[in-house]
């Protein structure tokens, strides 16, 4: 069982890097609303799934079923957004440190 502190601080670590991936490339407004914040509630709903489902339990080494939920959940949101305006610029940029950054912080962290 993972400690809902260490969710929650993944969760912000995800919407900061996202935050800062769309700050970069200019995403500005509902593009940056409708992507980092909602990939830190993404993050922390997948995490608290996980933990109630039981799967943080390791198949390979420092790997689980919870963190690879991660890649998917920190990058959906600015993905989503990518895929509906197609005039972003660096519009996947976002989408994948989102994933990185979610898979990343919850190997490291949980």
């Amino acid at each position: 069982m993972v400690a809902w502190y260490l969710i929650v601080t993944s969760g912000l670590v995800t919407a900061a890097a996202i935050a800062l991936a769309t700050h970069l490339v200019g995403w500005r407004g509902l593009e940056f609303w409708s992507s980092a914040p909602v990939a830190g509630v993404l993050i922390v709903g997948w995490r608290a799934f996980a933990n109630l489902a039981g799967l943080n339990a390791d198949f390979l080494p420092a790997l689980s079923a919870g963190d690879l939920g991660c890649l998917i959940a920190g990058s959906v949101a600015p993905l989503c957004v990518a895929a509906a305006n197609k005039s972003l610029p660096a519009r996947w940029v976002p989408a994948i440190v989102g994933g990185l950054a979610g898979f990343g912080v919850n190997v490291l962290i949980l």
